[in-house]
């Protein structure tokens, strides 16, 4: 027990300082981590969401759309195709 007294003495103050480095570690990891999530998350919330509906509707078949960009970011190079199927029966 003595001895486990004389060495808790002499070596505190290196257990402490490796504790605290291992802490100061693990927090800097997770800090990163995070860093990383904010990233992702603040380039989701710019992409373009587009949202197509119909306006004005025409004696037969015939229609108007409006697409409009309800997103945060500009919608650039937008290719539409549209094709209107049957219900299946």
């Amino acid at each position: 027990m003595v001895e486990l007294l004389f060495f808790l003495k002499d070596y505190s103050i290196n257990i402490l300082t490796v504790f605290l480095v291992l802490i100061t570690a693990y927090y800097a990891w997770q800090t990163k981590k995070m860093v990383k999530e904010m990233e992702i998350a603040r380039r989701l919330q710019f992409i373009p969401a587009l949202k197509i509906k119909p306006t004005r509707l025409y004696s037969g078949n015939y229609f108007d759309v409006e697409i409009v960009n309800i997103g945060l970011g500009p919608a650039k190079n937008i290719k539409e195709k549209i094709r209107l199927e049957p219900k299946s029966r």
